[in-house]
Formats: C-alpha cells, structure tokens, sequence
C-alpha cells in the first residue's frame, strides 16, 4: 500500500465496526516506523494531529483479505495511539504555559569541554566555556557539524538564566514544525525534574508519561492509550523530542553515582531513567534536551556525556532594554541608572529572572536600588511580602530550608501541612501544580502540589531561615550542608545576608529572633572567610563570588589577609568577569593578579589598573 491514504467505507446506521465517519476527520498517514500487521509489512502509521493539537477518529480501509476480527483491532489501536500523541500536545501545552516572552533570549554558546574535568570546577570551571566559542540560535540546538541531528543536547547556565525559559520556547518551536533539524518529530514532551518522584521503581513510560499525565482528565491517558503508546515509543524513538528540565533538581543528586543500564520496560529509579535516556539505553533513537546549573555538570560521567553542551551568558544591553520595555519601564533609564549607582545590580540583569525582579522594584521604587544579589533578592521579598504572607514568613523560610536539606521542589499538601502552610494564602511566593501524594496506590491519586515561583526564591528563604537556628545548627550547617555544591547560591545569599550592613539592617526583623544574635551568626561566617583567606591567595571564581556579596566592613576586614588572585580557567562568563573585576578594586592593594588564557575587556582592565600601584605581576598568560 506504500504511502498512501487509507480509510475506511462506513454506513450510518451499522455496529461499530462500520461505525459513521464524523465530519471533517483526520486520515492515519502511512510512513516509516510503525508497522501495521503481517498485510501492511512495509508500511507505518504516522498519526497527525491537527490544528490546536485536536484530532478526529482514525478510519482504516482494509484490503480484501484481512480478517474483519483483525481490522477492528487495528482500528482501535491507530486510535489509541493518536490519543496518546494528541493527549501529550495537550499536556505540552500546559506545561509550557502561554507567558513565554520571545524576548528573554540570553546568548548561547556552544561550550568546548574536553580535557577538563571536576577539578576544573573546584577552581571555578562552572564558568568554563571553552576557547572556541561559537553563538547558535534557538533552532539550531540539535544541529551538528556534520549534517547528522545531535541526539542529546545539555543547556547550562547560572540560576536565573533562563534555562527553563529557552527549553520551553524550543520544545514549542518543534512541536509547531519550526525546527528544520528536527521537521520529522512528531511527539515532543516536556517534564521537569522536579516533579520525577516516584514512589518505588518504575518504568520510564510509567514515569514521564503515566504518572505525569494522569492528574488532569484531558490528559490522562487511557489503559489501551498506555499500552499502544508505549508501544509506539519504541519503535519510533526518532519521531520524539524529550525535554528534562533541571537536572540539579532531582530528588537525590544526580550524576554522583555510576547508573546501571536499563531499557524501558525495566522497573528503575528516577536518577536511573533519566540516566539512560540520556545515554540512548532508553528510547535510543530519540532526541533529548536537557537543562541544568553549571554544579551538576561537572558530575556527569562519560556514558551521560552529551553531544553538545551548550551554555548561557546573558542578555545583551538591547535585549534588556527591550524586556523593560514591555514592562512599560523606559529601558533606558533604567540601564543609565544601574551603570552609574549599581554596577553588580547590572550584571545581574543580565539573567532573564533577575532582570524581572529588578525591574519590578524599578517600577515602584527607581531610586532606591540594591547592589548585590543578596541585596536584590532581599528587596524584592519584603517589596512583595503580602500582609497575609508576612504572618507565615517564618513558616515559609523554614519550608525553604527544609526543602532545600531535603533536595526537594515540590511538595504535595501533606508537606505543605507540617510546615502549617496554606498554599492558597501565600500565591505570591508558591505556584501551584499536581503531583502524586506520597503513599498512594494508583496513579488517580493526585493532589494538588505546590512550589516556590523559582528555585532562587527558594534558595534565599533557606539562607533566611538559618540565622534563626540555634547556635551550634548554624555551625554545623556552615561546615557541612553549606559546602555541598547544590548550595552555592544559599551560600552566596547567606553571606549576603549577614556579612553586609545594606542588607542586614532592612532584613532586621526577619533575622533575629532570639536563639542567636546576628552578631553571633557574623562570627560563624568570618571564621569561615578566615580559612579561605590563610594562605593569601584566592585561585576560584565561588570565593570572589562569595566575597563580593560581602559589605564594606567584611572587605576591609578581608583585604588585609589576601595577597594574590590567580585564576587560571580558560574563560569566565560575562557576569564572573564584572565581578572579578570589581573585586580586583575592592581587595586592593594586591601583590599579584594573574589569569589564564582569558581577558577582561579594556572597560574593565583599564579602571582596575588604577588600583593595583603595588602589583609586581599582572600578567594574562597566553
């Protein structure tokens, strides 16, 4: 039959083997993949979707000689099957939401990776992109050099970067036919880590699609819809693009174990699934997008090993001006503003969620701005803390730190309920979803769960909630739980927090409570600079990071214990390299500055020189 249109005659009227053929119905396509029956050997079912992701019944016409038995089962599977496409549209769609702005696109480069390693990250290589740099466009994702379609491609980038963002617009972008490389997908699914939390193991249809899509009712799929979709999905792997959004924010850490290899229909882990779609084991054929901070990268082992890394460096000064725009912000303005009375704000704003929350504190307040992330974030807390919200800020900052010890982004009611939270009173800190309660036995079992508006939000109400611990927790939480890499941000907000005055004295009221002084909490913290500073050099990009989150009083107290800064990492990203530079004048005078294989631009080089009288090296090694 080839790859002809096929339907079946029907008569009003008769039983539903020639049931009547509704109008305007969409025919099954025949092409390569899917095989039909032993009749139609050489042929395959590609079911289309139609306009809005809604489809009609199939029809089939048989040849002569196919047993009527056998047709009407072959009937019932083409719709079973168009089902499940048109049900995981549907579910696209909702993930995706209808409030993506175009104009959020920080630039993407292609990140050259090889010959480094872990180490490289000690020493601030979650900066590193490579010497070669070369910016591709969204469509170009699952491009190679070599005219063959990349099968999985990894987007890393800071928080607030627009990682979720840019994975959205592009699994849209192919499921609307506007990606040529991939022109012959055909189902494009969209999940987040976050939300890949099974009860026991499992199978990855099970996982991906079952269980996420069986809390809303114009997606949950049927038991005919999960066998026959199933059974699609292996023999068409090609057609699909998977997308898994936020690999750090899994359940438990992923890449920090060897994953063993399973295939689809082996009960598995979450970490374990994940693990083998992106090695091919699972789904081989099929195109994968994942997205994830830097941190997790760097563990990764060689069998998840992308084919193409790609990372985030921020918006340009147009693309922010034009985001204020459409916030009816004169862009500007804005921009003079921050170059002249807040600098690191500015850099900042180079991350899509950061430039939002700047601009909204811009809308109500233009001449008060802070100057740090701390600052930022602190700012927008109190600037959007509603009078109902203010009443449960102590039960909010404890589900962020709780969560954040726990690795855990979304919480089902019953999670909600022993922090005493009511996720409807505080909808300007938590969004709301589903997910599958915990102890439940089907998968009908869905409650609604809920999560901070961005992990970020999260992070900062956990640096918040520590200063109220007792004493000996803040320590062991500073010595312990605080290096682990996931919390590098909760780091940087806590120091923040408490090591500079700006932020310290506005943020009063939700930092002290009794158990421990704020005084106390700043000796924790110093103690800890004065380990990183013993030996006079700073050789990583996460303590300049970290110090320059600190205050005037801190810095002063600092410079006196660091004589050298020696950054030897093939390149820094736009923000890191602001902040280096800014760093450089606040520490001075210093005897030695000395990078590898990168430079900072003239703007920057030039007002740092003024400061360094005393420096015996500043050298850029080639």
């Amino acid at each position: 039959m080839g790859n002809e249109k096929i339907r079946r005659q029907s008569q009003r009227g008769q039983d539903t083997k020639n049931s009547p053929e509704p109008d305007g119905a969409n025919y099954a396509t025949l092409a390569e993949g899917d095989q039909v029956n032993q009749s139609f050997e050489n042929s395959t079912v590609n079911v289309v979707a139609g306009d809005q992701y809604i489809t009609n019944e199939i029809h089939v016409t048989p040849p002569s000689d196919i047993p009527e038995d056998n047709l009407e089962q072959e009937r019932l599977r083409l719709e079973a099957v168009k089902g499940f496409l048109a049900k995981t549209k549907h579910h696209l769609l909702k993930e995706i939401g209808g409030h993506l702005t175009k104009k959020a696109r920080p630039t993407m480069m292609v990140v050259d990776t090889k010959g480094t390693s872990a180490a490289d990250h000690h020493a601030g290589g979650k900066s590193l992109f490579g010497r070669d740099l070369e910016e591709i466009s969204l469509d170009q994702l699952h491009d190679s050099e070599h005219q063959i379609t990349t099968k999985h491609v990894l987007i890393l980038g800071e928080a607030g970067a627009g990682k979720s963002t840019l994975s959205k617009m592009y699994s849209l972008a192919v499921a609307e036919g506007n990606v040529k490389t991939l022109d012959s997908v055909q189902l494009v699914h969209f999940v987040s880590a976050n939300k890949l939390q099974p009860r026991s193991p499992t199978t990855a249809f099970r996982l991906l699609f079952t269980e996420q899509m069986a809390h809303d009712p114009k997606t949950e799929l049927s038991p005919r819809e999960q066998k026959y979709g199933e059974q699609w999905l292996e023999k068409n792997s090609s057609m699909m693009l998977i997308t898994i959004d936020g690999l750090d924010q899994c359940l438990e850490e992923f890449g920090s174990d060897k994953y063993p290899r399973v295939i689809a229909t082996t009960p598995a882990k979450a970490n374990d699934i994940i693990a083998n779609i992106m090695s091919g084991s699972i789904w081989r054929d099929a195109r994968v997008l994942t997205t994830s901070r830097w941190n997790t990268y760097w563990s990764i082992t060689v069998d998840q090993e992308p084919g193409k890394v790609v990372g985030l460096r921020g918006l340009d000064d147009k693309n922010l001006k034009d985001i204020a725009f459409t916030q009816s912000i004169d862009g500007d303005l804005m921009l003079s503003q921050l170059e002249n009375s807040s600098p690191k704000l500015l850099s900042l704003c180079r991350n899509p969620m950061f430039l939002n929350y700047t601009t909204k504190l811009f809308q109500n307040n233009r001449n008060s701005l802070p100057d740090s992330l701390a600052g930022l974030m602190a700012a927008f807390f109190r600037e959007f803390l509603s009078s109902q919200s203010e009443k449960y800020y102590g039960q909010i900052t404890k589900l962020g730190y709780d969560a954040m010890l726990e690795s855990k982004f979304v919480f089902p009611p019953s999670y909600l309920s022993i922090h005493g939270i009511d996720s409807k009173l505080l909808d300007d800190f938590l969004s709301t979803g589903a997910i599958l309660e915990e102890g439940h036995k089907t998968v009908k079992s869905f409650n609604k769960s809920s999560e901070f508006s961005h992990q970020t939000m999260q992070e900062f109400c956990c640096a918040l909630h520590v200063p109220n611990l007792p004493i000996e927790e803040i320590k062991a939480f500073v010595t312990n739980e605080l290096n682990d890499s996931r919390m590098e941000l909760t780091r940087q907000l806590l120091y923040g927090l408490i090591l500079d005055d700006k932020v310290t004295e506005p943020m009063t009221n939700y930092l002290a409570n009794g158990k421990t002084t704020i005084q106390q909490c700043r000796k924790i913290l110093m103690d800890q600079l004065d380990v990183m500073m013993e030996h006079g050099t700073i050789t990583d990009i996460q303590t300049i990071k970290l110090l320059s989150e600190c205050g005037d009083d801190t810095m002063n107290s600092v410079k006196t214990k660091v004589q050298r800064i020696v950054i030897e990492l093939p390149y820094l990203l736009q923000n890191d390299r602001i902040i280096l530079a800014s760093m450089i004048k606040r520490l001075s005078p210093l005897a030695k500055v000395k990078f590898k294989q990168f430079h900072l631009e003239p703007s920057l080089i030039q007002p740092v020189k003024g400061f360094l009288p005393f420096v015996d090296v500043f050298e850029v090694m080639s």
